[in-house]
């Protein structure tokens, strides 16, 4: 009994403690479980975004990063493709991460990301399609070898492939049309050679690539084979046929192949398309044998744009006849990759008649920088070989630059102009000029300072102009007293006969060739009108050539004939009075 007391009086002593006690003191809260709890559960929140479900396999990126893409959130998806190839690393996963990183521009990082694709992958068609990626932003990048170089490599790969399908077939074809590209930049006939294998091989394997079309028929065009050109332009026009420069450039290879009515509907067409283009329309109105009121438009003179386009196409003709030892590694190991075809367009010889110069009546050039000298030398009455520099000369349309060897002795100073800037190349190359200048010569010299030359001299450059009036003012007025100007003009024919002018009172006259002929009775009134008069020890000297094509002007066109018919030029001295 008395046990049983105690232990109630023990139980009711604790309560009474417990309920004297004092309470505990506050934790502070950083340190207590609300903290911790809040941070574990901000954790939890964080772990879809982090983790992607929880997860850190390949797969679980993957997923996560095709959300983003979708979603536009390209940055993201690069990290989470990022993430997926540092967990695993697929050929796949470099290619997902490439495609997104040029969505955000980052261009330099995509190509590592396609070149290491490439390495990883086995089958070559794969790596075939990841090099030509990387070759693609190497050429927006601006990185022209290193595309060459993704290229090249490309092409050996598709050698490899047993099956190749349309898309490796189009990434083969842009591989040989960069190439082809690079090739024609170096300028020989040996690159131009090679360039022309690789667009062959492009047209083969994607027709309707109409670039590659255009750019093989300029390589023909250069290396003087107008037929193959031909047809390389007819396959751009089918594909293009609004494309004004491809008909006008389809309309000059006829022409050189004497199909003349198909020429004249090709510049027809390009006139059509571009009404604006007077280099196109004054090719129209040259060959289509347009009268005197007809050229009014084109200020009875040739375009700067045409006279552009043929020398510079000329020059470059003239470059590939000769053959450059020079020859880059680069350039060899492209070349190297051209197949060895044996297609009827690939190396046959030249035609024995070139009617490139006939059609265009460029058959006096051999003689007449020696002409020119002559007629200088007869003016000055002194032996310019001998002679020491005392003349301050300006050439008009120096071409390749033939004349400025020979005046260099007697020149104190050497300017020359021309339209065309592959011409200027060669003339550069002879160092005989102080200045050369690449523009229109009749505005240059209307731009010189009065009495400023003592020889103004142009080689087959007044025959691009038909009213020489503003021109021989222009000489005149460059002129110091006493000095010389000399040119050629090409001379209209009294002739009456079927292949004459259809107006023999016609002071000046546009050919089929585009270049104009005159009278020599015009040419030595309209200088004497300027002040100009006829050299008494120089005077006029003519020189003759033979042509195969002539006007009919009957059936008023073009047309070969059986027999060669002459065209003259002659070569006019005049000294402007004191």
């Amino acid at each position: 009994m008395a046990k049983g007391n105690l232990k109630k009086s023990a139980r009711k002593e604790r309560r009474q403690s417990v309920q004297t006690a004092p309470p505990p003191p506050p934790r502070p809260w950083l340190g207590g479980e609300l903290f911790w709890s809040a941070l574990f559960v901000i954790g939890l929140a964080c772990v879809p975004t982090t983790f992607y479900g929880g997860s850190r396999t390949r797969e679980a990126y993957v997923l996560r990063a095709e959300e983003l893409f979708s979603d536009g959130a390209f940055s993201e998806a690069a990290a989470a493709y990022r993430r997926a190839v540092a967990v695993e690393e697929t050929p796949d996963g470099h290619v997902f991460l490439a495609e997104t990183l040029v969505r955000v521009k980052r261009l330099r990082e995509a190509v590592a990301h396609y070149e290491r694709a490439a390495a990883l992958y086995d089958d070559p068609r794969e790596r075939a399609a990841a090099l030509a990626s990387a070759a693609r932003l190497h050429v927006e990048r601006g990185s022209v070898e290193r595309a060459v170089s993704a290229y090249a490599r490309v092409l050996k790969l598709g050698a490899n492939a047993t099956k190749p399908d349309a898309t490796r077939a189009a990434d083969a074809a842009d591989a040989h049309v960069l190439l082809a590209a690079r090739l024609l930049a170096g300028g020989t006939r040996r690159h131009v050679k090679a360039a022309a294998a690789h667009l062959r091989r492009a047209v083969a394997r994607a027709p309707g690539l109409a670039a590659a079309h255009a750019l093989l028929a300029d390589a023909y065009r250069d290396l003087a084979r107008p037929g193959p050109a031909a047809k390389a332009l007819e396959k751009v026009v089918a594909r293009r046929p609004r494309d004004a420069a491809a008909l006008a450039a389809l309309g000059g290879a006829r022409l050189e192949l004497a199909r003349f009515g198909e020429a004249l509907g090709s510049y027809r067409a390009a006139a059509a398309m571009a009404p604006a283009a007077k280099d196109i329309g004054y090719a129209l109105a040259a060959l289509g044998g347009a009268g005197l009121a007809a050229t009014k438009e084109f200020g009875y003179r040739a375009p700067v744009a045409y006279v552009e386009r043929l020398f510079d196409l000329r020059a470059r003709r003239r470059l590939l006849r000769e053959e450059d030892d020079s020859w880059d590694a680069t350039s060899e190991t492209i070349a190297q990759l051209a197949p060895n075809s044996t297609d009827e367009d690939d190396d046959r010889p030249l035609a024995k008649t070139d009617l490139f110069d006939h059609a265009h009546g460029l058959l006096f050039d051999d003689r007449l920088p020696k002409a020119h000298v002559k007629a200088i030398a007869s003016a000055l009455q002194v032996n310019l070989t001998e002679s020491s520099p005392w003349l301050d000369v300006l050439e008009l349309g120096c071409g390749s630059g033939a004349l400025g060897p020979l005046l260099r002795g007697v020149a104190n100073r050497l300017h020359c102009v021309d339209a065309s800037a592959v011409s200027l190349e060669f003339a550069t190359a002879t160092n005989a000029y102080d200045d050369l200048e690449r523009g229109d010569f009749a505005t240059n010299i209307r731009n010189e300072p009065p009495g400023s030359v003592d020889l103004v001299v142009a080689v087959d450059a007044v025959p691009y102009v038909g009213d020489l009036g503003d021109l021989l003012h222009a000489m005149a007025r460059a002129l110091r007293p006493g000095g010389l100007a000399v040119f050629n003009a090409d001379v209209l024919d009294d002739d009456v006969s079927m292949f004459a002018s259809d107006n023999v009172r016609e002071t000046f006259k546009l050919k089929f060739t585009g270049r104009w002929q005159h009278r020599v009775k015009y040419v030595k009134a309209q200088a004497k009108g300027k002040g100009l008069l006829l050299d008494a020890h120089a005077g006029v000297e003519k020189l003759r050539a033979e042509s195969l094509l002539g006007w009919h002007a009957k059936s008023k066109e073009v047309v070969r004939l059986d027999a060669v018919s002459f065209v003259d030029t002659a070569v006019f001295a005049f000294r402007k009075s004191a």
